[in-house]
């Protein structure tokens, strides 16, 4: 039986919320840096028939995940590559976020959807910002699916189970290092852009996750959703 850091899915990974308490306030991170990870609101435990736990957002509530910008310097991504992926079912569409870990031209990175259905991974410095966005209808309200995206250099791909849905790339700047908490379910003043619907297990890495990766990750996992 191969470890867990052995697996390839796992080679680099920074951030890895399993969601397996079901229950509580704190998820724990499996990730290495073992990031202590606060719900707020709070999102509910949900289960699947199969017992596989996961979170359900409201934003009348609001709710969100938090980990604070001293325990996540290693997510304030600038020169380096960085990947990040996560199980969604969305009750509604609109400008709505997944992480996020800097502001809009000012600095760091984030990663919401639109109100067409489209990822967009957004990348930001002083006074400028870059989008790279999926194409429209990526997401389904209602449907669970694994998003997801890459950034290399100046590209960003993102993925939907498993395969290339880039539609509007653009040429992305190195973003400006962030004194900024992570963010899972709205933006980075935790006042707007709340998820509203499931999500199961956040995930970053600190690396470039290829398509044969995204693919692999999908085929490991799609079981658990009935895929």
């Amino acid at each position: 039986m191969r470890g867990y850091d052995q697996l390839q899915a796992n080679q680099q990974l920074l951030l890895d919320l399993q969601l397996k308490e079901a229950t509580g306030t704190n998820t724990q991170d499996f990730a290495k840096l073992h990031h202590v990870c606060t719900l707020i609101g709070t999102p509910t435990w949900q289960d699947l028939d199969n017992g596989l736990s996961y979170l359900d957002f409201v934003p009348g509530n609001p709710d969100y995940i938090r980990a604070l910008q001293a325990a996540t310097t290693d997510l304030d991504f600038t020169s380096g590559d960085y990947s990040a992926a996560v199980w969604i079912r969305p009750d509604a569409l609109g400008n709505r976020n997944f992480m996020t870990r800097g502001v809009a031209a000012t600095d760091g990175w984030d990663w919401w959807m639109d109100v067409n259905g489209a990822q967009n991974v957004s990348t930001f410095q002083a006074a400028a910002s870059q989008f790279t966005l999926s194409a429209a209808a990526d997401i389904v309200v209602g449907t669970w699916g694994m998003i997801g995206f890459s950034r290399t250099g100046a590209a960003i791909r993102t993925y939907k189970n498993g395969r290339d849905t880039t539609a509007t790339a653009a040429t992305h700047i190195d973003p400006l290092t962030a004194n900024r908490n992570l963010y899972i379910g709205v933006n980075n003043l935790a006042a707007a852009g709340w998820y509203d619907g499931d999500m199961f297990r956040p995930r970053i890495w600190g690396k470039l996750m290829t398509p044969p990766e995204f693919r692999l990750l999908f085929e490991m996992e799609r079981g658990l959703f009935g895929l």
